[in-house]
């Protein structure tokens, strides 16, 4: 199994809960130090009014699992390690001399982001076939992230 099947698909599934259906994808997929199973993915997915990048990988020496959302009126950051959001806003972004205004939010307890998926998988009170249907939403975008590569 390479990184798309191993990390993406945690990716995909959360920009598809944000975002709504995959209209289109795109991939790149790079094999560094393994010939059988990729090691690097770069995924560009088409929403229809909204586009979002996936890159995962192998290679870095350290935990580093953050998105991004940009928008007209400014960036979400969010750190899944560090459980943190920052919101970054401003004015007159793209003249001269623009402002930027950042706040960070700390709202969540520190957990561990899988433990808690598989708990409510297990205890949710949501019909399992709705999530067994993500998942396989989830799956088939990931599958067709392989062979757009």
């Amino acid at each position: 199994m390479g990184v798309t099947l191993d990390l993406t698909t945690h990716d995909v599934y959360l920009h598809q809960e944000l975002l709504g259906e995959v209209k289109n994808v795109k991939s790149m997929l790079r094999f560094f130090y393994d010939k059988q199973f990729e090691d690097a993915a770069y995924v560009l997915l088409d929403f229809g009014k909204a586009k979002s990048l996936i890159e995962s990988n192998w290679l870095t020496p350290t935990k580093y699992r953050k998105m991004f959302v940009s928008g007209e009126k400014g960036t979400i950051e969010v750190d899944f390690i560090g459980q943190y959001l920052k919101i970054l806003e401003g004015k007159d972004l793209t003249g001269e001399q623009p402002e930027i205004w950042e706040s960070k939010i700390n709202y969540l307890l520190p957990k561990e982001p899988l433990r808690e998926e598989l708990m409510d998988f297990l205890y949710s009170d949501v019909p399992k076939v709705t999530l067994e249907n993500q998942g396989l939403k989830t799956l088939k975008v990931v599958l067709d992230i392989l062979d757009a590569a």
